[in-house]
């Protein structure tokens, strides 16, 4: 199952990220301006990445137990897009989707049949695409399905799952539109800690931003605990949060630069201050 519908709540307190590079084992280093965004998901026991590129191509790994090993079987049916596929894993109704922006006004949607993914349009119906270079974030809270599309062009859009198709539901993205600069590509991700829905965006180049979800009022309060411990970004770094024995994992797809020489950072939720 998507490793973010585990719901709130949990066994310990959430209280920021520190930085784990054993959770990047494996991963190869891509270069600069590569662009990768991860996203990381359940097939039954089994943990997988699927880890979109700046040439609209996917790359695929799974994790080991220590590291992860590149698995193209996990990316089988999924085209090349032309340029900047930004994926999403998720679960709905017994099956797993996947849907990826791209670097023109398009959204893309895939079922995964047991052995490779098919192109699927009805998990896409009801999105309308205004722009292009969109990051797509899928989740569910409260026994709701939510989808969230990001971009420079037009900050975010959200969706609610209405059984048969995406509903625009301006609510979700509350909070999140005119209070801070969109002059650039926007990411982001969601995930459940103390009692709590938090998001993490990464906008304006590298600018980082933490919300929670304020029940009482319905919208994104800004909160820094989601982004306490992060300590490096990049330009085009994009946010994963996942589940591995219980204990929440950072990812972030890494730009990257000449000195550094990695694609990826990884953190866990053992933050000291």
């Amino acid at each position: 199952m998507n490793n973010r519908l585990l719901g709130v709540g949990g066994k310990k307190i959430f209280s920021g990220w520190n930085e784990d590079s054993s959770l990047i084992d494996g991963l190869p280093y891509l270069g600069t301006y590569k662009k990768p965004h991860p996203t990381v998901f359940y097939l039954g026991a089994e943990l997988y990445m699927i880890a979109g590129r700046n040439l609209g191509t996917f790359d695929g790994y799974k994790w080991d137990g220590s590291a992860w090993q590149s698995h193209s079987g996990i990316v089988s049916g999924l085209p090349d897009l032309g340029n900047n596929s930004k994926p999403d894993v998720f679960e709905l109704n017994g099956n797993t989707y996947l849907i990826s922006g791209e670097g023109s006004a398009q959204i893309n949607g895939f079922r995964w049949s047991e052995t490779n993914w098919v192109t699927d349009s009805s998990i896409i119906s009801g999105i309308s695409v205004t722009a292009g270079y969109l990051d797509v974030t899928c989740f569910e809270m409260d026994s709701r399905r939510f989808l969230l599309l990001g971009s420079s062009d037009i900050g975010f859009q959200g969706y609610e799952w209405d059984g048969s198709v995406w509903v625009s539901y301006s609510t979700i993205v509350n909070g999140l539109l005119g209070d801070y600069d969109i002059s650039y590509r926007i990411a982001s991700c969601v995930f459940f800690a103390n009692n709590n829905a938090y998001m993490i965006t990464i906008h304006d180049n590298d600018h980082l931003s933490g919300f929670v979800w304020d029940e009482q009022r319905s919208k994104w309060i800004a909160d820094n605990l989601p982004i306490t411990g992060i300590s490096l970004m990049e330009w085009d770094s994009i946010p994963e949060v996942f589940t591995v024995d219980g204990n929440l994992k950072l990812m972030i797809g890494y730009d990257g630069d000449y000195t550094l020489s990695i694609s990826y950072i990884g953190y866990n939720d053992e933050y000291t201050a």
